[in-house]
Parts: structure tokens; sequence; C-alpha cells
């Protein structure tokens, strides 16, 4: 028969109320030491309490004075797991089905663990006993839900909960359940629905916090899943995944400000963890200020040293005029077999000029990993400066290791280089050759559109000539416009390169049919013009202030500018045709095309470089030549030019890229390739070159 007072005490644990609940079942052990209801009624308010170890102890004295009761066993079982200790949950629940082989709830919690370790044929063999015993339990229908969704399997899962509801419908299961669902089907407002219900019952489930913010995400509404995860980041035991997350989410929205001390503290909690220190690094990087970047990487290397990635940041963000050598002696010292440190130490000591201590550890390097690219390239470059014959048996020996197209390009590159300066030239000819058969690449453009009449006259500018005015910029494969170009980017912010990086396809300077519009007179200059001022706001320039790098050039086009735009001007990066040639075979060109005889490649250039002697000798449009003869490889003299040629200063860049061929090279290759430096001679000399 129920007794009222244990009634009493039940039903104020159902309305939430631990503390009174406590009080009055700390009365019933008191008044009835020897109760077993009352001693699990005490465990029952304190696990509600916070207080498990308590509860295991008033368990303890329950099962002592009823050891044969099933229920009891199960208690316990209950209790371990919602204190993660779900391994130790195994014993008491075989315990409980044992004594009772009717405990539902006993099986129910096996099969919830099942789930959750991912054996679903265990879950689908306890959920067929449960159902032999209630075959409509609503928990058995959630469990089973939850398997089908496991499965992949939604609708079955809805089909399940929608039987359970009636028999449950305010249960926090099922609706945790039914969001999980909803999540499946891509139905994430729904979902978000039922896990806003079930944060607001129970807001100090961290779980499910996290499942709020994570459904919110799914709809691209970051700021707002970031703000739905910060209640339960305020606590000082936080977990560092859900801080790792709440700061990737500030980063999404742009807000590297408020992500950045929340990935602070992730790392702090664990900063052996890659996604974690990539999402700190993303964040410094945000941030701007390197020496904040310096302070937080040298307090999380004084936690976790062992970590190449921090000290590779560290590095990278010590300043110009800083020790960089101090502090990748500090990662070495730390990492002493590390190959990334080595790398690290090996290029600072090329940079500055300490070749016994880079080539010592280009040796240490290869002896650990004999195929590390780095470390092999130095030692080609190495030798290619002094022992160009030994650089050409130590790139053989490395050629057949080479899988990537990228990289096999690359070394034979070198491999070709060598040669050439150990003077095998028809080794090094060959292999340029063969090197442009590596890899698939788009047919040549056809040449360039004929003028059909007469060009428009060049329309007179109001223009203040000291006010930034539309450049446009274009050299040929070979010519080094890369350079040019790698000298504006480091100084003015509104080059762009992306007809180089991913074309313009909308774009009528980078559509085939401008040129033939334009010259017919089909295509209106003024509509021209408009369609690329049009598109420039995407491209993140305001007004027509910019550097536009063109990947081709049409005087054709000139029907269009002179009238139109004639306060622009187009930037011409230049050197001898047949140097020109020599580069586009031995290093490629910015944009890569599938021609692999030297005559074709000289038939491609003919025509284009006439235009741009046309262009020059009536002038036809405001334009500045950078001569690159000789100086490509020299920033500051390259530098020089670029400023001369748009008047005005500019700080020397950094630009890297493949070494060039000296100039005048080309006569060394004379009798190899006549026929190509043949067709190129009359343009060379309209462009002021000599003829031999």
């Amino acid at each position: 028969m129920p007794d009222p007072m244990y009634d009493h005490i039940i039903e104020i644990l159902r309305r939430g109320d631990a503390a009174t609940a406590l009080k009055e079942a700390q009365a019933a052990v008191a008044a009835t030491p020897d109760d077993q209801q009352a001693q699990r009624l005490l465990a029952l308010a304190e696990a509600f309490s916070g207080n498990p170890q308590a509860a295991h102890q008033s368990l303890e004295r329950a099962l002592a004075l009823t050891p044969q009761d099933a229920s009891l066993h199960y208690l316990r079982a209950a209790l371990l797991v919602t204190e993660g200790r779900e391994a130790e949950a195994s014993a008491p629940l075989g315990e409980a089905v044992a004594l009772d082989p009717n405990e539902i709830r006993a099986y129910l919690l096996q099969m919830q663990l099942a789930i959750g370790r991912g054996d679903l044929d265990e879950a689908d063999r306890l959920g067929r006993l449960v159902a032999r015993l209630d075959p409509d339990q609503p928990r058995l229908l959630v469990q089973q839900a939850l398997v089908a969704l496991h499965r992949n399997d939604a609708p079955r899962a809805h089909a399940l909960l929608q039987r359970a509801e009636p028999r449950a419908p305010g249960d926090t299961q099922l609706r945790y359940a039914r969001g999980l669902a909803y999540r499946a089907q891509g139905h994430y407002a729904f979902a978000e629905q039922a896990f806003r219900e079930l944060v607001e019952k129970r807001p100090g489930a961290f779980e499910l916090r996290f499942l709020l913010a994570d459904t919110i995400r799914l709809q691209q509404r970051y700021a707002e899943a970031a703000e739905a995860l910060a209640p339960g980041l305020e606590a000082d035991n936080a977990p560092a995944d859900a801080l790792r997350y709440a700061g990737e989410l500030w980063l999404a929205t742009g807000d590297h400000a408020r992500a950045l001390p929340l990935l602070r503290r992730a790392a702090a909690g664990q900063p052996d963890d890659r996604p974690t220190q990539d999402a700190l690094l993303e964040a410094l990087r945000r941030n701007g200020d390197p020496a904040e970047a310096r302070n937080t990487l040298d307090a999380l290397l004084t936690i976790s040293p062992k970590q190449d990635l921090l000290w590779a940041a560290r590095l990278s963000h010590e300043p110009d005029g800083g020790d960089r050598r101090a502090v990748q002696a500090r990662w070495q010292s730390a990492l002493p077999y590390s190959i990334h440190a080595m790398h690290a130490g090996m290029d600072l000591a090329a940079e500055a000029g300490d070749a016994m201590e880079a080539d010592t550890l280009a040796r240490r390097i290869l002896e650990e990993d004999p195929k590390h690219r780095g470390a092999q390239v130095y030692t080609i470059r190495n030798l290619y400066r002094t022992d160009p014959a030994a650089a050409v048996r130590y790139i053989r020996g490395m050629l057949h290791d080479i899988q990537d197209p990228g990289s096999l390009r690359m070394v034979r590159g070198w491999l070709a280089r060598s040669q050439d300066k150990a003077g095998d030239l028809q080794g090094a000819l060959q292999t340029w050759l063969e090197n442009r058969r590596i890899g698939e690449w788009p047919p040549l453009p056809p040449d360039p559109v004929a003028a059909a009449r007469d060009y428009p006259p060049l329309a007179e500018t109001g223009a203040d000539p000291r006010a930034p005015r539309p450049m446009f910029a274009y050299g040929l494969p070979g010519s080094g416009i890369e350079v040019v170009m790698g000298v504006l980017v480091g100084n003015v912010p509104t080059v762009r390169n992306d007809r180089v990086a991913n074309g313009l396809a909308a774009d009528p300077f980078s559509q085939a049919g401008t040129a033939v519009g334009l010259a017919a007179g089909t295509l209106d200059p003024k509509a021209t013009v408009e369609a690329w001022r049009r598109l420039l706001p995407m491209r993140q320039v305001e007004g027509d202030h910019v550097i536009d790098w063109l990947t081709h050039w049409e005087n054709a086009w000139l029907y269009a500018l002179r009238p139109e735009l004639p306060e622009g001007l187009l930037i011409l990066a230049l050197r001898d045709p047949r140097d020109m040639l020599m580069d586009w075979l031995a290093n490629g060109g910015y944009v890569e095309y599938a021609v692999e005889a030297p005559l074709a490649m000289a038939q491609w250039m003919a025509p284009r470089l006439a235009q741009i002697a046309d262009l020059i000798e009536g002038d036809l449009y405001p334009h500045r030549e950078v001569r690159m003869d000789g100086i490509d490889e020299d920033m500051e003299a390259t530098t020089r030019a670029v400023a001369a040629a748009l008047g005005t200063e500019l700080a020397v860049a950094e630009v890297h890229g493949p070494s060039r061929l000296p100039a005048g090279h080309w006569r060394a290759y004379r009798d190899a390739l006549g026929d190509a430096f043949a067709l190129l001679a009359p343009v060379a000399v309209r462009l002021g070159y000599p003829e031999d």
C-alpha cells in the first residue's frame, strides 16, 4: 500500500524541487533508517541535488536491506550513466535483469548504451526483448527511432515517434529524438524549435545547448548559434571543444575579437588539438596584432612545447629585425628531431648566407626523410650554383620517385636549368620540351583580330593628370609580367589578378567575341566599357581606379577604349621576344597552354607582339613600358622600373618565382631554335632589340 509520506517526496522530486525533497527524504531516513524505500528516495534526492557520491552510499544501504530488489540495481546503473561511467553500469544492469527478467527499464538502458557505442545489432536485440513485454512502450519506440536515425532511416524514425507521442506527449527523450529526426531530414527550423524547448527545461544540459547551436549554424545564422552556446561557456571548466566551436562560429561571422578569447581558452585546455590550433591561428591572423600573436603563442608553447604547428606560427610572427634564428633555435631545442624545425632552420640559414649550417641541416633532413622535397630543392639549388653537373646527377636519381605532375614539372625544370648551366644545351632543350608534355592544358587562343577600319580618335579627358586612373597590365608568357604584378600587389590595394586566378567569364575583356564585335562595328563601344565597369564592385573595387591584370590583349579593344576610356593606362611588360620564348619554354607561363614545339610558340607570339609594336609605334593608347631585360631577378631594379613607369614611388616587394635565364641567353640556342628566332626577329627589331 503506498505510503503518503513517500508519495509526497516523489511529488516534490517531480516538481524539480531537489532541496526540499532532500530535506524530506533525510527526515524519512532518520525516522525509519531500516526502510529501503526511504533510502531509495534519499538516493534519488541526493542525485538530483548534485551529490552522486552520497546517492551511491544511500543506494548501497538500500541494497544491503533488500539485495534482491532489481529496481535498486537498475537505479545504481542509471546513476552511473548520469556520471558518464557507462562501462561500470553494465554489471548492475545485468544483475537487474537476472533478478527480474521483466525489468523493462534495465533493458531500455542497455539499449541506450548499445546505441551510444554504435552496436545497433545489440540495440535491435534488446528492443525485441522489450517488445515482447510491452510493444507500445513509448521509451522503446524512442530508442528504436534513434536506431533508425543511426541507420539513416529518418522516415521510419518519424513513424515510430508518431506512435510514441500520444503515450508520452511531454517526454524529454521523445522531443530529443524528434529534433534529431528533423535534422536528419533537413528540417532545421523544426529541429531548432524542439531543441529550444529542451534547453528551456534543462538549461544546464550543455550537450543540448550544443545541439541547438549547431542546428542554428546549419541555417547559416552563425552569430545566433554562438549566442545560443554562450551560457554554457561561462564556467571555468567549460569543455574545450565547445569553446573552440564557439570561436569558430564567431570567426564565421567575421568577429575575430569575440573569437580570440574563446579560442585562447580552448587552446589552453587542449593545446595539442589540431582543429583548435588551426582556429586560433586563423583568429590571430585576422586580428592583425603580431605582438599579441607572439604573446599568445609563447604562452601556449610554455604549456605544450612539442607542437610543430605552434612553433611555425610563432616563427612567422617574429617581426622584421627580430631574431628569427633564435626562435627557430628554441623550436629545435624543444623538438630536436623535428624535420619541420630543421627545415625552418635550413631556410633561415640559407637566407643569412650561412651555407655550412644550411648544408648540415639539409643533410640531416634527408637522412631522416630521403624524399623531403624542401631539402631536395635546397640541395638542387646549392649544386646548381656550385656544381651543375652534380646537380644533373642528383636530380636524375630522384626523378623516378616523383609522381605528382606539378612536382615533376618543377624538378624537371631544375634538371633542364642544370643541364643548361653545365653546357649540355641539347639535353636542356630536350628536357624543356618533355616538360611541356606533363599535364593537360587548354589550347592556344586564336590569333588577335586585325583592325577592320581606322580607330576612333582618342577622346579628351578632363581628369586631373595627377589623379588615380584605371590601368590595365599585360605581358606575354616569358615577359616577366608576373614579377611586375608582384611588385604592384605589394604596393597597390586595387590590383586585381582574378582573371589569371580564375577568369571572369562575364567580363568583355575576357571574351574572344569582344574584339571581333568591336572590329566589325557590331558591338557598342560604350556598352563594352560600361560592362567592364559594372563588374568592378563585384571585384571589390570602388570607382574604376583599378590595375587590371589582363590575360591577353587585342588592339581591336581600342575601338572602345580610345573613345570611352581615354584616361586609362596600359602597362606593358616587355623583353627581347627571343628571351621571352626561352623563358616560356623553360619556366612556363602565368597562363599555360597546350603547345610543345618552339616554332608553334613563336608563331603564336609574333602577331601579338606585332600588335604591341603597332600600339607603341603609333601611340595608339596611353601606355608605359617596363623593360624586364636582365632585371627580373633584381627586385630593387624591378621596383625602380615599375615605379618609373607609373611615375610614383614603390616599396621593394619580395616576389618569388622560378629562376630566370639571363638576358640574351637565347643566342646560345640559336642553332637549335633558329626557325623560331627568325620568326620573332622582325618584331624584336620593331620593339628596339637587335636583329642578331
